[in-house]
């Protein structure tokens, strides 16, 4: 084969798996980004709880 057909065709290869990191990076940047927002709800909650409940059992 020749050598300059074996270039091109590692190159296609190259781009092809260079896509499917891509898509796997958008992916994980997506499901950190909802792992955020739900730690976040956590925290709001626990402050919540810890600030506002507390309170009226102290006070009850």
């Amino acid at each position: 084969m020749d050598p300059l057909e074996i270039i091109k065709r590692d190159k296609k290869k190259m781009k092809s798996e260079k896509k499917k990191w891509d898509k796997q990076l958008e992916l994980v940047e997506k499901q950190l980004a909802k792992i955020k927002d739900v730690l976040r709800k956590i925290d709001y909650t626990l402050r919540f709880y810890y600030n506002e409940v507390t309170d009226e059992i102290k006070d009850n």
